[in-house]
């Protein structure tokens, strides 16, 4: 799985990471997670750890079900510790085996 396959998973199931956290399963640098990616719906659910919020987006790119999501209090996953149990958790088999 890459960065875009974690993204696609964390869109789909309604939750939220931060840069950092994306960052660090990829041992990227934290502000190079998400250069050049377009600032879509899909995109939005990597968010900053301060706000739980995508940086730099308007609100027309958010993905409205994030917006819902902060407001019934939804916690981003901050860690990278917490970023791989749940996706750990929330993958199948097909996950996986998408791009064979």
């Amino acid at each position: 799985m890459g960065v875009e396959d974690i993204i696609a998973l964390l869109a789909r199931h309604g939750q939220t990471a931060t840069y950092g956290a994306l960052a660090a399963l990829f041992e990227m640098a934290t502000q190079s997670v998400m250069k050049d990616r377009e600032q879509t719906h899909q995109n939005s659910w990597i968010v900053a750890s301060k706000t739980g919020m995508p940086s730099g987006y308007s609100p027309e790119q958010i993905d409205p079900r994030l917006l819902e999501f902060v407001e019934k209090g939804g916690k981003p996953l901050k860690s990278v510790d917490e970023l791989r149990t749940w996706v750990l958790a929330n993958t199948t088999d097909e996950d996986f085996n998408e791009g064979e």
